[in-house]
């Protein structure tokens, strides 16, 4: 019984103890609220009633007789844990509040600390402020400036641009007139020019009908105006401008080689092998020395009425000059030993006919070069060699 009793002492103290808590949650009184309320003895006396009353209406039914001295020891025993249990509540709430306390000190210094934080970052807002109000006034007043000298320098371009204009204006109407001058003057020059040209071509044009005389030429198929053509050709870039006059004579005012390539003279450099100009050389001249043969050097042959033709074309470029030396050689010797006279003529030059007259005299003659050159010079004195072909 004395078992059941402490258990059942147990159950009713959970009870009650329960039923407080759920009344003390329920008026929702703080720990100063509570002391206002009961006192320790007071809550004893209390507890020792709901105490006494439960177990009197467990005990009941059971008819079970509990000592009430021991009750209140056990009743005693749980109000002083219970007294322990509250100190120690009251003493954990204390130390919330001291902690509260001190966190409440400590954010106020936090927030003492965070306001002089902010002044300073207010005053050196304000610092910084100042410092651009400062400087987009000292800008405002750069760019002012610059302006100012932005006009100025426009307007001194504008003036200039203005001078150059009207300089340009004059320059052009300088040019203008200068231009017009110019090309008078050219109209002019281009007019005596044409009318000097004019001049010259009927002096080339006469001289040229004067060289070629009234004889039917030899080459150019016997068409007098071809070869009147052809010598006018010749004049033109070999006669100096200042050579021309308005008094024609009918004579040429060349000299030298030049000379030679107009002359009508047919030379004999050797007993029947004779030498004469191209552009000159007339069909008269041929039956005069009773020529047969006639070796011509040109691009093209011109046929010639009762006489044979050796042609040799020396533009070619792949023509062999030994060859020519040995052919030319060859047929004026047999010209000759058939007592018949041959005529070299060449197209380009009287130098290059008289030069291929000499390998004929070294080959059937036994004549030396240099004698050969020497007797060549005595009997035409304006004959140019051609160097080349005397080397080769």
């Amino acid at each position: 019984h004395k078992e059941k009793k402490i258990a059942i002492t147990i159950i009713a103290e959970e009870e009650i103890r329960g039923d407080l808590e759920r009344q003390e949650d329920a008026e929702n009184m703080t720990i100063e609220q509570k002391a206002n309320v009961f006192t320790s003895d007071e809550k004893q006396v209390e507890f020792n009633r709901q105490a006494g009353t439960e177990l009197d209406r467990i005990a009941e039914p059971e008819d079970i007789a509990i000592s009430e001295e021991e009750i209140k020891v056990e009743f005693a025993r749980k109000a002083e844990e219970e007294k322990r249990a509250d100190g120690e509540q009251i003493s954990k709430e204390e130390a919330i509040l001291n902690t509260e306390k001190l966190a409440g000190e400590e954010k106020v210094k936090i927030l003492a600390g965070m306001k002089q934080e902010a002044e300073k970052v207010r005053i050196c807002e304000e610092q910084k402020i100042s410092e651009i109000e400062l400087m987009a006034e000292e800008e405002r007043r750069s760019n002012k400036k610059r302006i100012e000298e932005a006009e100025r320098i426009a307007e001194a371009i504008a003036k200039r641009s203005m001078e150059a204009e009207r300089m340009v204006e004059e320059k052009r109407k300088f040019d203008s007139v200068w231009v017009e001058k110019a090309n008078r003057e050219a109209e002019q020059k281009q007019k005596i020019e044409e009318e000097k040209q004019a001049i010259i071509e009927e002096a080339i044009a006469t001289e040229a009908s004067a060289l070629a005389g009234d004889e039917p030429v030899a080459f150019f198929g016997g068409r007098k105006n071809e070869q009147i053509k052809q010598i006018k050709k010749f004049l033109k870039p070999n006669k100096a401008y200042g050579q021309w006059g308005l008094e024609i004579d009918n004579s040429s005012k060349l000299s030298g080689a030049q000379e030679d390539e107009l002359s009508k003279e047919v030379t004999e450099v050797f007993p029947n092998l004779l030498l004469a100009s191209f552009l000159t050389l007339s069909e008269n001249t041929i039956s005069k020395h009773s020529i047969k043969t006639v070796i011509e050097l040109s691009r093209n042959l011109h046929v010639l009425r009762h006489t044979e033709a050796l042609h040799i074309n020396l533009s070619k470029d792949d023509f062999n000059i030994e060859n020519i030396f040995a052919q030319i050689a060859d047929k004026v010797s047999k010209v000759i030993n058939q007592d018949h006279a041959a005529i070299i003529s060449c197209e380009k030059s009287t130098g290059i006919a008289a030069t291929m007259c000499i390998p004929y005299l070294l080959k059937y003659q036994g004549i030396g070069l240099k004698v050969a050159i020497k007797n060549m010079k005595e009997k035409r004195p304006n004959l140019v060699m051609d160097p080349e072909i005397i080397v080769k």
